[in-house]
């Protein structure tokens, strides 16, 4: 009796530490690129986000995001005080990490729904020239996570579902929202409620 329980026990610890061992990992990856004109203006945009997520336990997975967006603009713009049409250039970067923990409180063969939520770091680029403002001497503020008023963490979190294509790809839609910073126009830095929906590709291995 001792024997087959002992037996029983030691298939169980190796069961769950092979588990352990090779948990299952997604790799998760997005972005876009555009470029739009409106009259004398031209903005360009890229975003670029890659995420690794491990199952810890059958409901619950701990990841790992890296996401960069930027918006750069240029062209001409008018002077309010002088009614003068000015050159002028304006980029702003948003560097963003974060680490969540994701539970999925059930799957279907359709869709698998999930919530997250944990911690993040941003750092803010600014850059600009303009032939109105400092005798057009470019300029460039970097904030980074604990500086200037930008925390070194900040909450981030959100829900979403996967959608399987096969065993080993699936769409992925996901609604975050996080604790932001903006500079407003005396230089100010205030807080903010960043919010966005993304889709990607999630490759499992």
């Amino acid at each position: 009796m001792h024997t087959t329980v002992r037996i029983i026990l030691v298939g169980l610890a190796l069961l769950f530490t092979e588990t352990q061992a090779f948990a299952a990992a997604q790799l998760g990856l997005s972005g876009y690129r555009s470029a739009n004109q409106a009259g004398m203006q031209q903005s360009d945009s890229s975003l670029l986000s890659a995420s690794l997520s491990f199952d810890i336990f059958t409901m619950l997975q701990l990841g790992y995001t890296f996401r960069n967006e930027s918006v750069n603009s240029y062209g001409k713009r008018e002077n309010e005080s002088t009614s003068k049409y000015v050159n002028f250039k304006d980029y702003r970067e948003t560097l963003k990490q974060s680490l969540d923990l994701t539970i999925i409180p059930f799957t279907t063969q359709l869709v698998i729904p999930f919530v997250f939520g944990g911690i993040a770091q941003k750092t803010y680029i600014f850059q600009g020239q303009a032939e109105d403002i400092n005798d057009n001497e470019p300029f460039q503020t970097v904030i980074r996570p604990g500086e200037g008023g930008n925390p070194s963490w900040v909450w981030n979190g959100g829900f979403g579902m996967k959608i399987p294509l096969s065993k080993d790809f699936s769409i992925k839609v996901t609604q975050t929202y996080s604790e932001g910073r903006k500079i407003d126009e005396e230089q100010k830095v205030k807080q903010v409620l960043d919010t966005y929906t993304e889709y990607s590709i999630v490759y499992a291995f």
